[in-house]
């Protein structure tokens, strides 16, 4: 199975980053599954223009950007995992953009499992985190995904996850799940 890990950070050596290389660790220790991991922060990809281009033709966005990069990352993928840090009670902008250039071919992500590793600086009860998996929630039942597993984790402070040996044990027990 061919696993896709997005980050939505743009904190290169944040808390979502580090979770996401534990995750990876895992699944390589579990040997059954290749990763590959996208950094959507570090791609140019532009806001959806709501021109309907897409809708004409071959599904594929009239912008030439590194989101038909993204798309083809998307297909090859049999589960893919989303990871952000909570900026304003939401996911950031970059994982924003790249998610709303769906539009172009939703059908990327239908029919498959799907991941949401979401790292706030607030405590676990804060509405943000209920707010982002809400969103994927809502996302899942329209286009048809299984949100398979929603890890919220509160660390602000850059590295706090590296403090949290249980943590980063569940996320690399949680990697050699998939």
């Amino acid at each position: 199975m061919n696993i896709l890990l997005i980050s939505g950070s743009p904190r290169k050596n944040g808390n979502t980053n580090a979770l996401l290389e534990e995750l990876t660790a895992g699944i390589l220790e579990a040997g059954k599954h290749s990763v590959k991991t996208v950094d959507v922060t570090r791609m140019k990809i532009a806001p959806c223009l709501g021109c309907d281009g897409c809708k004409r033709g071959e599904k594929i966005c009239v912008q030439k950007d590194d989101s038909r990069l993204l798309m083809n990352e998307m297909r090859q993928a049999d589960y893919i995992v989303f990871a952000t840090p909570v900026y304003w009670w939401g996911m950031t902008a970059q994982l924003k953009l790249a998610i709303d250039r769906l539009y172009a071919d939703s059908s990327v992500l239908k029919g498959k499992p799907i991941g949401l590793i979401v790292t706030g600086a607030d405590a676990l009860d804060s509405p943000q985190y209920r707010l982002i998996r809400e969103q994927f929630q809502c996302m899942a039942d329209y286009v048809g995904f299984t949100l398979a597993f929603s890890k919220s984790i509160s660390a602000g402070k850059p590295g706090e996850v590296h403090s949290q040996p249980d943590l980063l044990r569940e996320i690399r027990d949680l990697g050699k799940s998939l």
